[in-house]
């Protein structure tokens, strides 16, 4: 194949590797509502987003492209990240409810109860 028939490959490549940046995106905001605003924890996933999405980006264009940066590609990434994110998007209350809801404790669902002297 040459370098034109390949194109269309390349485009849905890098939609792909902008779904994975947006599902990425999603489960370390879980994991700052688990945190509960440690800097550390915000910090950290921050380093993790962008390393790993611009390592997806790359590799893909690598792999795909013969390492060519276009304009069509990075429509192409921002394209699936930002579209992914949009189907996520109303579902971030409904995480964050979740996650802060208050849990019944594990001991109380499981503790057996006591026989008195009267029962047995």
């Amino acid at each position: 194949m040459n370098a034109v028939d390949m194109q269309p490959l390349v485009f849905l490549a890098c939609l792909g590797a902008g779904v994975f940046a947006a599902m990425l995106y999603g489960a370390l905001y879980v994991v700052r509502l688990l945190a509960k605003g440690k800097r550390a924890v915000d910090l950290l996933a921050d380093v993790v987003f962008v390393s790993a999405s611009a390592a997806a980006y790359f590799l893909v264009l690598f792999y795909t492209g013969f390492g060519e940066m276009r304009f069509y590609t990075v429509a192409a990434f921002l394209g699936g990240f930002f579209a992914l994110y949009a189907l996520l998007y109303p579902l971030r209350g409904k995480v964050k409810a979740r996650l802060e809801a208050p849990r019944p404790h594990l001991g109380k669902l499981w503790r057996r109860k006591k026989k008195t002297s009267a029962e047995g």
